[in-house]
């Protein structure tokens, strides 16, 4: 996973700042360029139903501009101390389709931003415009997690969570990828799905079906270790463990693993074979980002 440029999308709520701390971390591990970019989103249809305010309302627009306009200045001369080249934008329109816009236009790598912005409810919902990038970028969208002021920014352990029953790997060789660069720990898990039928099933069957996907997680993962492309990046040298997990939920079990080893980051795709990426989020996927207690990569398949 080359990380040459990294879009980092911030709307000056107190998780998307704490983002551009992962941004230089990430930048700083892979000689990356950050491009910052403040969406200013003027809402038409106030202006047209209260045409009386719009001067008022044009005022608050342009004085929000001009106060991201000088912090990506003064970002730009404080990150170029760090040696990281920083530049920002200021544009108007829709959120997600701006950042999508801009990560094209930037041929941006990495698209970093909050999982949740200004107006959330932390246990219930995803931010609306984080969805929305979320399902149409076609370029890994990291989603993060705000952390207790003063804490460093540090990916030394890393959860990819595999479906096995899926042919694609991308998720797979993006964290193996991400892991060699970081020196990072890597833990490949895949969730056996059960239903209410599953206390039909005898027990010993059970444990059978989880050895069985035990055994095609290790073979997964063994597999993307020889191919070619990873040979020459002493692969051999991670620190690499499977575990196979069985629930009702798999979005909440893997969610509730990352929290219990103390993971820094999981990666996903950001769909299975139920979904399309142009249509919606997996169910999975969107659990995951929305519950887990970690910054979340999504990986288009």
């Amino acid at each position: 996973m080359n990380i040459r440029k990294i879009l980092w999308a911030s709307d000056n709520s107190t998780e998307s700042e704490q983002a551009l701390g992962m941004a230089k971390y990430l930048a700083k591990q892979f000689g990356s360029k950050i491009h910052g970019l403040f969406v200013s989103e003027i809402h038409f249809p106030i202006m047209f139903s209260y045409p009386t305010y719009k001067e008022e309302l044009m005022e608050i627009v342009e004085k929000t501009e001009k106060d991201f306009e000088d912090k990506f200045s003064s970002l730009t001369e404080n990150l170029n101390t760090e040696a990281i080249n920083f530049n920002g934008s200021i544009v108007r329109g829709g959120v997600a389709e701006a950042i999508l816009h801009m990560a094209y236009r930037e041929n941006a790598d990495l698209v970093v931003m909050g999982k949740r912005g200004h107006q959330y409810n932390k246990k219930i919902m995803l931010g609306s415009q984080t969805i929305k990038v979320l399902r149409d970028s076609n370029i890994p969208v990291l989603a993060y997690k705000e952390k207790s002021p003063n804490i460093e920014e540090r990916i030394s352990s890393i959860l990819v969570a595999l479906d096995i029953t899926e042919k694609t790997d991308s998720a797979l060789k993006s964290g193996l990828e991400l892991a060699l660069k970081l020196k990072a720990a890597l833990i490949v898990v895949y969730v056996f799905w059960i239903d209410t039928h599953i206390y039909d099933i005898p027990s010993d069957l059970v444990d059978r079906i989880v050895d069985h996907s035990s055994g095609e997680l290790i073979r997964r993962v063994k597999k993307i270790q020889e191919d070619s492309y990873l040979i020459n990046k002493k692969i051999e040298s991670l620190n690499i463990q499977t575990q196979v997990l069985y629930s009702f939920n798999p979005g909440i079990s893997i969610s509730n693993y990352a929290y219990d080893n103390s993971i820094d980051l999981i990666v996903i795709n950001t769909h299975g074979r139920k979904g399309s990426n142009r249509v919606f989020l997996g169910n999975v996927t969107e659990t995951v980002i929305r519950e887990s207690n970690c910054s979340v990569l999504a990986i288009t398949p």
